[in-house]
C-alpha cells in the first residue's frame, strides 16, 4: 500500500493550524503487529493499549485518553469517540485490545471497533481501525498513530449533546462521508496508540 501525504490545511481551510503535514505510512495493515506489546505467543493478538490525543491545535487536549461516549441522535442511541476534558474522570481509563486485526474493548466481549463514514467513529460498521507511522522529510516520527484508509488527522469539537465536558472526535476526510454527518471541527489533532498509563 502506498504511503499517503496528508496536509491538515486541505481538511480545514481558513483556520490557522499547528498539525504538521505528514506522510502517512500503514504499519502491518490487517494485523495486530503494529500495536504495543504484541503477544507473539498467542497468535495475532496484542496486549492492552489506549489511544490519546496528540499534537492537537488545542494543546489542552493533548495526552487525554479517547473513549466511547453513549448518547442519542434524533432519538436513536449512538456511541461516538470522545475526549473527556476532565482529566481525573474514570472514563479516561478506557483500555482496548487487538485480536486478529480487529480492535475491541479490553476485558469483555464487544463488537469490533470501526471508524464510521457517518462521522460516528465508534460503531459496528465502517472502516477497520489500523496503525500508521508519520514521516516528515523522510524521518519517521517514532510513534504509532490510529486511523483508517490512510487517514490519521482527527477533528475535535465540544460536544453539543448536553455533555460540554467532552470533545466529540471524528476522523477527517473519509470517503463516502455524508455531508450531514460531517460536523465542522473546532481544531485538529492526531490520535496516538500507547501502552496503558505511559503517555
Amino acid at each position: 500500500m502506498r504511503p499517503t501525504t496528508v496536509s491538515a490545511s486541505l481538511l480545514l481551510l481558513g483556520t490557522a493550524l499547528a498539525v504538521p503535514e505528514v506522510q502517512v505510512v500503514p504499519r502491518f495493515p490487517g494485523t495486530c503487529t503494529g500495536y504495543p506489546s504484541i503477544n507473539l505467543g498467542s497468535g495475532d493478538r496484542a496486549l492492552p493499549f489506549q489511544i490519546i490525543a496528540d499534537q492537537a491545535d488545542n494543546p489542552t487536549a493533548n495526552l487525554l485518553t479517547l473513549y466511547p461516549h453513549d448518547t442519542t441522535l434524533n432519538g436513536a442511541p449512538i456511541t461516538y469517540l470522545a475526549v473527556n476534558r476532565c482529566t481525573e474522570c474514570a472514563a479516561a481509563n478506557t483500555i482496548l485490545q487487538c485480536e486478529n486485526g480487529l480492535v475491541t474493548s479490553w476485558g469483555y466481549e464487544s463488537p469490533d471497533i470501526r471508524i464510521s463514514t457517518a462521522g460516528l467513529p465508534w460503531s459496528g460498521e465502517g472502516y477497520t481501525a489500523g496503525i500508521y507511522r508519520h514521516v516528515i522529510d523522510g524521518v519517521d516520527q517514532g510513534h504509532n498513530y490510529w486511523g483508517a484508509q490512510n487517514r490519521t488527522t482527527w477533528g475535535f469539537k465540544v460536544a453539543d449533546d448536553g455533555a460540554p465536558e467532552h470533545y466529540m472526535v471524528r476522523l477527517m476526510g473519509l470517503e463516502g462521508e455524508p455531508t450531514e454527518a460531517a460536523w465542522e471541527p473546532e481544531f485538529l489533532g492526531f490520535v496516538r496508540v500507547i501502552q496503558p498509563h505511559t503517555p
